[in-house]
């Protein structure tokens, strides 16, 4: 990277206005401008992340996503009574079929997540950084998730890390997309140990605390608006 500020792109792809998403909002706040120029990539509506952006004066590539509450179905009764049978068959010492099924359907699915997102997001992830000259990705959320931003940025010689938030289990894909991480960032101790027992490497990482904005727990509120 021979720019004076290399422009680095946070992938900010949470479904939800969360923790994650306020977690790494402090920290573009707080980067050095002067030495870095970020870049946030916004999927999903969130007013109050992009109006503090352009407070900041940080550039924002706004996709549009619509958040579709119909799509979550409260299948809670459904998975109660797939716990109740898994567990009648565990009495009658069958459970180790149904973990293998299981974990067929899993990697069954992860292999389909290729073919239905991933190489579509591959190329939408290539062309953004081709366009923006991006020379850092950010991944924020898991690498079930990013997995094709991670790889494409791989493939473009790109440096990137994965700021690691969640206890998500890694398949047999992610394994493999974890080993072209180029550093990690670890949110806890826990987390880092979690990763490292999936033998990722244990000099790529560090372990950095959530940032939180002190001024915005020093204000004095009066006791009749609390």
């Amino acid at each position: 990277m021979s720019k004076e500020r290399p422009r680095v792109l946070y992938v900010f792809g949470a479904i939800s206005p969360g923790g994650s998403t306020f977690s790494l909002y402090e920290l573009v706040r707080a980067l050095d401008k002067n030495k870095y120029e970020p870049i946030a990539l916004i999927f999903y509506e969130n007013k109050i992340l992009i109006e503090n952006f352009i407070k900041l004066g940080v550039k924002y590539i706004y996709l549009g996503y619509k958040k579709n509450a119909q799509n979550v179905k409260d299948n809670s009764n459904s998975v109660n009574k797939k716990n109740e049978l898994k567990n009648k068959l565990r009495n009658v010492q069958l459970g180790w079929v149904i973990s293998v099924i299981s974990l067929i359907r899993y990697h069954f699915k992860d292999i389909k997540l290729i073919f239905t997102r991933d190489l579509s997001e591959f190329r939408f992830i290539s062309n953004i950084i081709k366009q923006e000259s991006i020379d850092i990705i950010h991944v924020n959320e898991n690498i079930r998730d990013d997995r094709a931003y991670i790889f494409g940025a791989w493939l473009l010689n790109i440096p990137r890390v994965y700021h690691v938030r969640t206890f998500t289990p890694l398949s047999i894909i992610d394994r493999l997309i974890s080993k072209i991480v180029s550093r990690y960032i670890y949110i806890s101790k826990a987390i880092e140990q979690f990763c490292l027992d999936y033998s990722v490497p244990k000099a790529r990482g560090a372990v950095i605390y959530n940032p939180i904005d002190i001024e915005s727990f020093s204000k004095k509120y009066k006791n009749d608006k609390l």
